[in-house]
């Protein structure tokens, strides 16, 4: 159950599920353009909360870089004053 759990909470399951979601969306809506029956339905709210869900997916994975590269850089900051104050 923990791995499904794990699963479900991806940030990468997340941005899939939003991609995929606008793009059912936009789609549906781009056949009703071409048929011209330009009529508000399910599909424009599908569409907009695929973009929400994929747009807050890229935002976390975005923090998540940056925090990935900020603990990098001060792991080799502690190494690097580790060396001066040894000597080497």
């Amino acid at each position: 159950m923990r791995a499904i759990k794990k699963i479900l909470k991806s940030r990468w399951v997340d941005f899939s599920s939003g991609i995929v979601l606008a793009v059912a969306g936009v789609s549906q809506f781009v056949h009703e353009f071409e048929d011209a029956e330009l009529a508000f339905g399910a599909h424009h709210g599908i569409a907009i909360y695929g973009l929400v869900i994929a747009v807050r997916a890229l935002v976390d994975a975005r923090d998540g870089i940056v925090g990935l590269g900020e603990a990098i850089e001060d792991g080799i900051k502690e190494r690097l004053e580790g060396r001066r104050s040894s000597g080497e």
